[in-house]
């Protein structure tokens, strides 16, 4: 039985070494300048950059590597590079009727900092586009019109180095393509939830395949561990564990769209829900050889639709408007949507519950709005809005002008601590301007004067200071202010004199 079993493990392992495809070592040729164009160049059977600014290094152990980050130098971006090679132009045509495995091997590097985990991604992919230079970010991989994962490792291992030429490997086999693709394409992922500094040393790789087609079929354990997170009135995440040998996962809305969505990543958004609705979902690995898993369920609930904002009621607030109506319990952001009815110009924008305050740029046009409490469903009825009827009465002037400081110490103000200005405010006002004097009385050829500009009857303001200002120190102030037309008022008589 002993000679039986080691029969059958030689078999298994010739049937992938015989039928093997050696890929290009790593040259130095494709390293990029920038990670930008890094399509271009006379590479044809080279390894090229696909993004990012990949490197190669020669560690002094034979091969040279392809380092690839997933986190930049100082550890607080994520990151993404990557490199391709062109199938068809080293002599492979992927089979449909074959079975493919795939072995990547990385080495050890950076002795000095052992606590370092390994990210990337391998796929057979088709039509990767050059990324032009206004799009020249790393964090975001280029586009690529099909693709298939067949390899990834997320998270999956802390180097422990112990010296530099130390090589490891990751392998899939029975990788069964449904159509010819022309690239093999390594990328370091941005998978990564640890703050470690993330690369990975690529040495070599290797592509075996099975011409007779007849590969062994692959098998899945069931998927575990699936939630529901951030539920919502129209929208649902849904996430499982990293399924080990899992290719793609398909998940089908039982209870709605019939059509399954494919991913390789171990989440999913399921929009256009509807709200205050139960659903059933399935989640199915899918391996290499286009085997499933045991299909496994989850049922969930949509949020109900909150009713709408009422007794709503607009008036302006500086350069903005303030929106007044009985807050709904829960909510902490709403949503108002507004048409401008000159310009037809439209948009959406978040009103804090905090302040209800509506950040949009008053002019003379007319406009309207709703509110809801959801932006997907119950929206309140839509009021308009006609600016001119907001503008002020340049009859009325400020009154009450008091000035004083934010500090107890004898003369604060003349020191650098904040002057506190105030007054009465008018209705319907965008800003007002304040005009301030600062006198010595001891002598009174000292004198500062200056004016600022604020959209509130309270400032608190620091540029009123008089550092080598001699003996008793007064300041007093006037103000104007401009209505939503744009015309300015007259300034008030000066305040009295308060000691600073």
């Amino acid at each position: 039985m002993k000679k039986l079993l080691t029969f059958i493990l030689l078999l298994i392992v010739n049937f992938y070494l015989v039928k093997s495809q050696a890929l290009p070592a790593f040259i130095t040729a494709p390293a990029p300048q920038t990670q930008c164009n890094n399509l271009a160049g006379n590479y044809s059977n080279q390894w090229r950059p696909s993004h990012g600014s990949p490197n190669v290094l020669d560690l002094g152990c034979g091969n040279k590597v392809i380092r690839l980050y997933s986190k930049n130098e100082n550890i607080t971006t994520k990151k993404s590079e990557g490199i391709f090679i062109d199938l068809n132009n080293i002599g492979i045509t992927l089979d449909t009727s074959k079975k493919y495995k795939i072995i990547v091997t990385y080495r050890y590097s950076l002795p000095s900092n052992p606590n370092r985990a390994v990210n990337f991604d391998v796929y057979f992919a088709n039509g990767l586009i050059e990324k032009s230079t206004n799009n020249c970010d790393e964090e975001k991989e280029p586009v690529v019109s099909d693709k298939l994962k067949i390899l990834t490792f997320s998270n999956g291992e802390f180097l422990d180095d112990t010296y530099t030429c130390q090589v490891k490997s990751k392998e899939q086999g029975q990788i069964a393509p449904t159509k010819s693709y022309k690239y093999l394409w390594i990328v370091s992922n941005m998978n990564t939830t640890l703050n470690f500094r993330e690369y990975v040393d690529i040495d070599k790789v290797e592509l075996y395949y099975d011409s007779s087609g007849a590969g062994q079929t692959c098998e899945l354990a069931p998927i575990k561990n699936i939630v529901v997170n951030d539920i919502k009135t129209s929208s649902a995440k849904i996430s499982w564990d990293l399924l080990s040998g899992a290719v793609s996962y398909r998940i089908i809305n039982t209870s709605g769209n019939p059509t399954p969505k494919i991913v390789t990543d171990n989440f999913v958004t399921l929009d256009n829900l509807t709200p205050n609705t139960t659903y059933t979902v399935r989640v199915t690995a899918m391996c290499s050889s286009q085997n499933l898993s045991i299909n496994q369920y989850i049922t969930f609930k949509t949020l109900e639709c909150p009713l709408p904002p009422n007794n709503i009621t607009i008036t302006p607030y500086g350069n903005w408007y303030r929106l007044d109506f009985a807050d709904v319990p829960n909510i902490a952001i709403y949503k108002i949507e507004w048409i401008d009815l000159i310009t037809n110009q439209t948009g959406i924008s978040d009103v804090l519950a905090q302040n209800h305050i509506f950040y949009y740029t008053n002019n003379p046009n007319e406009f309207k709005f709703r509110l809801a409490s959801d932006s997907s469903c119950n929206w309140s009825d839509w009021q308009t809005v006609n600016p001119n009827n907001f503008d002020c009465n340049l009859g009325n002037l400020p009154s009450d002008l008091k000035v004083a400081n934010d500090c107890s110490c004898s003369t604060p103000g003349r020191y650098g601590s904040f002057a506190i200005f105030s007054w009465t405010p008018i209705n319907n006002v965008v800003s007002y301007q304040v005009e301030y004097q600062i006198v010595s009385l001891t002598n009174p050829s000292q004198v500062k004067t200056g004016t600022f500009e604020t959209n509130n009857n309270l400032t608190w303001y620091q540029g009123a200071q008089a550092y080598d200002f001699t003996g008793n120190v007064i300041i007093r102030f006037r103000v104007k202010y401009k209505c939503m037309q744009g015309i300015w008022s007259e300034f008030t008589p000066w305040s009295s004199n308060f000691a600073w």
